[in-house]
C-alpha cells in the first residue's frame, strides 16, 4: 500500500490507516471517538492539546477529602501538564505545518512526553479533580458548563433519578408529561450537555421510537385489514414520550457523574439491604467491574475488526455487524472476556478481598447545604408533578 498525501491526511481519514491494518496513535483515536460521540469539534493537535481539551470535559465533584488523593484535589503533576498542554500543542501545530512529524522538535517532543507521562495522574483523579480552590481559580468566566449540577452529591442524583422515574411512570395524559419535557430539557440544558452529544445519543433510539409509535397508531383486524387509529397513536405517541423521559434522566444522571461517585452513591443507598443479610458491598462491586468493563469489551471489538479487515475483511457501516461478520468475532471475543476474568478473579484473591470487612473508600461523599436545597427542589418537582398527573 502507498500513500502520497500530506501527513495530516494518515489521521483525518480513517480508512487509510484502517485498509492497511495499522492504527493512529492514541491521542488521535481517543479524540475521534470524542468527536463521534459529540465531546470535541476537531481532532487534537497533539497529547497535550487533548488533555487541554478535556480539562474543561470534566465530572467535577469536590468529595470529602478523607482520603490522599481523593475529595477532589488534583495532582500536582496534572497541573503542571495542563499548563504546559498549550507550548506542546503549538509545537505540535509548527511540526505539522511544516510537513515534519510532530516529534522532530525536541521542545514539542519533550512537551509530549511529559503530557503523557502525567495523563495516568489526570486519570487517578478523574472521578472527581475540581476542588474549591481550583474552582475559585477558575472564576466564574472560565467555570465548565453545568458545574453545578455535576458537583452535586450522587445521592441527591439517585434519590432524583428514581423519584422521577416512577412519577413519570404514573402519567398517561399528555400535560403532566408535557410538563415534565420541559423540567428535563431545562435540565439537560443547564448540564452542560451540547446539542452534538445530545443528537450522538439519542439517535440510535429513534428507530425504536417509530416503530413502538407505528405499532400503536396502525391496528390490523381481521385478514389484511390495516387501519390507522387515532386513539391508538395518541395513547402509543405518550408511551413513546413516557420512554424517552426515562432514557433522558439515565442520559442526564450519567453525564453529570463520574464512576466513583455513582458507585459510592449506589452503595450508600443499598447499605440498609445490609441488614436483611444482603451483601451490598457485592453488589457495589458487580455495578463498578461492569460500568468499567463495558468499554473495555468495546475496545475488543474495535481491535477484531480491525484484524479482520487487515486479513482482508474489510466491511463498512453495518455490513461490520451481519450474522457472518459476528460469527468471525464471537469465539475470540469470548475467549478473551473469558481470560480476562480469570485474572480479575487472581488479581481480587491477591489483595486480599473480603465483602464481610470494612473498606477504606477512594472517594468520600460529602453533604453540603446546596445538596439540601437540591433535594427539596426534586422533592418539590416530583409533588407538583404527582399532583398535575392526579387531577
Amino acid at each position: 500500500m502507498r500513500y502520497s498525501g500530506p501527513p495530516d491526511g494518515l489521521w483525518t481519514d480513517a480508512r487509510v490507516l484502517e485498509d492497511a491494518g495499522l492504527e493512529p496513535p492514541a491521542y488521535i483515536r481517543i479524540g475521534r471517538m470524542l468527536m463521534r460521540q459529540g465531546g470535541l469539534d476537531a481532532l487534537p493537535a497533539g497529547a497535550g492539546d487533548l488533555l487541554a481539551k478535556l480539562d474543561p470535559l470534566r465530572l467535577a465533584y469536590p468529595g470529602g477529602g478523607a482520603c490522599p488523593g481523593a475529595g477532589g484535589e488534583r495532582p500536582a503533576a496534572a497541573s503542571r501538564s495542563l499548563s504546559a498542554a498549550g507550548a506542546a500543542a503549538a509545537a505540535g501545530g509548527r511540526a505539522a505545518g511544516s510537513g515534519r512529524p510532530a516529534t522532530a522538535d525536541p521542545a514539542a517532543a519533550n512537551s509530549i512526553a511529559d503530557a503523557a507521562n502525567t495523563t495516568a495522574a489526570v486519570a487517578a483523579g478523574a472521578g472527581a479533580i475540581a476542588a474549591p480552590a481550583e474552582s475559585a481559580a477558575y472564576g466564574s468566566a472560565g467555570r465548565p458548563a453545568g458545574s453545578a449540577l455535576r458537583a452535586l452529591d450522587p445521592r441527591v442524583k439517585w434519590l432524583a433519578m428514581a423519584l422521577w422515574s416512577l412519577v413519570i411512570l404514573g402519567m398517561t395524559s399528555a400535560l403532566p408529561l408535557g410538563a415534565a419535557s420541559v423540567l428535563v430539557a431545562v435540565l439537560l440544558a443547564c448540564g452542560g450537555i451540547t446539542q452534538k452529544r445530545a443528537v450522538w445519543f439519542y439517535r440510535p433510539f429513534l428507530p425504536m421510537f417509530l416503530l413502538l409509535w407505528l405499532l400503536s397508531a396502525f391496528s390490523w383486524s381481521g385478514g389484511a385489514s390495516f387501519a390507522f387509529s387515532p386513539a391508538g397513536a395518541l395513547t402509543g405517541g405518550l408511551s413513546v414520550l413516557r420512554l424517552g423521559l426515562l432514557i433522558s434522566l439515565g442520559f442526564l444522571f450519567t453525564e453529570t457523574t463520574s464512576g466513583a461517585p455513582l458507585r459510592e452513591g449506589l452503595e450508600w443507598a443499598i447499605k440498609p439491604l445490609g441488614r436483611l443479610g444482603v451483601r451490598t458491598r457485592n453488589w457495589s462491586l458487580a455495578v463498578s467491574v461492569t460500568l468499567q468493563f463495558i468499554p473495555w469489551i468495546l475496545g475488543k471489538i474495535s481491535a477484531l475488526q480491525l484484524a479482520l479487515a487487515s486479513r482482508g475483511n474489510r466491511k463498512r457501516g453495518l455490513a461490520r455487524w451481519t450474522p457472518q461478520q459476528i460469527s468471525l468475532m464471537a469465539v475470540p471475543l469470548l475467549l478473551q472476556v473469558i481470560g480476562m476474568g480469570d485474572e480479575l478473579s487472581t488479581a481480587i484473591e491477591a489483595r486480599g478481598y473480603d465483602p464481610s470487612k470494612p473498606r477504606t473508600p477512594w472517594l468520600v461523599l460529602s453533604w453540603r447545604q446546596r445538596d439540601t436545597a437540591a433535594l427539596l427542589l426534586v422533592l418539590l418537582a416530583a409533588a407538583l408533578l404527582w399532583g398535575l398527573s392526579r387531577s
